[in-house]
């Protein structure tokens, strides 16, 4: 898989309504003539609650690093599948 550049610009969709629950999970749903959503828990969700910050992909992916002891080619590489799945479900576009 290839690796997304860590400068990239993260964009949500305009069409999508996200839930935060009290135990940390994020739920994702499209509004538009599809039945998509999905679940974002752990790591991922601290991500997608950065990026809705307008957090740069750079720091998140560098704070989770840290914060979970996990090295930092690790969660780039995790990170780059993450993102390349929210793309092709049309929810984030990437610049």
């Amino acid at each position: 898989m290839k690796l997304l550049p860590l400068e990239a610009t993260v964009i949500l969709s305009d069409d999508i309504v996200t839930r935060e629950n009290k135990d940390g999970t994020v739920i994702v749903m499209k509004m538009d003539s599809s039945d998509k959503f999905c679940k974002i828990d752990g790591a991922a969700a601290e991500l997608f609650k950065d990026l809705k910050k307008n957090i740069p992909l750079k720091t998140s992916v560098e704070s989770i690093s840290k914060n979970h002891g996990v090295s930092l080619a690790t969660v780039h590489n995790d990170v780059s599948a993450f993102l390349t799945t929210l793309v092709s479900m049309g929810i984030v576009t990437l610049e």
